[in-house]
């Protein structure tokens, strides 16, 4: 949303996941090897800054972004997995499958949804 808001977000986000598993799947058939990879979107809040002088680099911190990597790295291969928050926020075409409460941060659970890509890829091309 920064620095104009954007009410699509989640619906330009989740649309850019599905095409960068379609980018790579097919790479992965162009070379005959089975490449696969997996996404995870939030929708949250993270702040940004430059940090260095001689190489500066762009980074954001944020327990959300701890919470999007977190959905990354539970997702399975070819899909994207998103928040409730972006659930919230997505255009209802996508209709996410609810999945079974994960534990994030240890103690406390909380519910996710898998997007698989198809369709929105051809609509974004």
């Amino acid at each position: 949303g920064g620095p104009d808001p954007c009410v699509d977000h989640a619906t330009r986000a989740v649309v850019l996941a599905c095409c960068i598993i379609d980018a790579v799947k097919r790479i992965g058939e162009s070379i005959d090897i089975p490449l696969k990879c997996r996404v995870g979107v939030h929708s949250g809040t993270v702040t940004a800054a430059f940090l260095g002088t001689l190489m500066p680099r762009y980074f954001i911190f944020g327990d959300d972004v701890n919470y999007t990597n977190f959905l990354e790295a539970s997702c399975e291969p070819n899909r994207v997995h998103i928040s409730t928050e972006t659930a919230e926020f997505l255009d209802p075409e996508f209709d996410p499958e609810p999945q079974a409460p994960l534990e994030w941060p240890p103690g406390h659970f909380v519910s996710t949804y898998m997007v698989t890509p198809g369709t929105f890829v051809k609509q974004a091309i």
